[in-house]
Parts: C-alpha cells; sequence; structure tokens
C-alpha cells in the first residue's frame, strides 16, 4: 500500500496586510512504496485579506500551511492529486511488459 504525503517546499510573503503575510505556498504530495515515489508540485495562492486569526509567520507549521493548502484546492483536487501519485507509481511499480523482438514467420 501506497504511503502518500504532502509537504511545504516554499512559502513567499509580503508585508501587508500583516508582515511576512504568506501570499503564496508551494507543495509537493508524493506517494511512496517499495523505495519508490512519484510527486506532484504546485502552487496555492491565498487572498490578501486582514483575517483575525492571522498567524504570525514565525508560528507557522507544516500542519497549519497544508490546511491552507488543502482548503484552498477542495477536497476533490486533493483526492485528484492522490490518486494521480498513487497511479503513476503503481506504473513504476508494475511496469507493462515490453513487447520482445521475434523473428519474422516467414
Amino acid at each position: 500500500m501506497a504511503t502518500v504525503t504532502w509537504s511545504i517546499t516554499n512559502l513567499a510573503t509580503e508585508q501587508t496586510p500583516d508582515p511576512n503575510y504568506v501570499v503564496f505556498a508551494s507543495w509537493r504530495v508524493t506517494a511512496s512504496e517499495s523505495g519508490k515515489s512519484y510527486f506532484q508540485d504546485g502552487t496555492s495562492k491565498f487572498a490578501q485579506t486582514q483575517q483575525s486569526n492571522f498567524i504570525p509567520y514565525n508560528q507557522l507549521t507544516p500542519e497549519i500551511v497544508l490546511g491552507w493548502v488543502k482548503a484552498q484546492l477542495g477536497a476533490e483536487v486533493v483526492a485528484n492529486c492522490e490518486k494521480t501519485c498513487t497511479t503513476q507509481l503503481g506504473y513504476l511499480l508494475n511496469p507493462a511488459p515490453e513487447p520482445q523482438p521475434q523473428p519474422v514467420p516467414w
């Protein structure tokens, strides 16, 4: 069974409406099994609006930012990203047999 993990690879900030306000998060979803893996990268953009639940940059955690990313993407896109990675990993783990050359029958 493949293990699927999400990670944040980069953040981009602006100084308004708050200092180091995160406006972009680059992410990666990875499916791994038996020493092989397949990943998909993406970037999520967040609105620049004042929020009452603002979290200072130095208090952010991967779990918080991944929560934002998954909420921004929506459950269907999250599921599709995970399915794409596990499907492609399946092809790596179980490649289709390659056609073998044969002498002509005549």
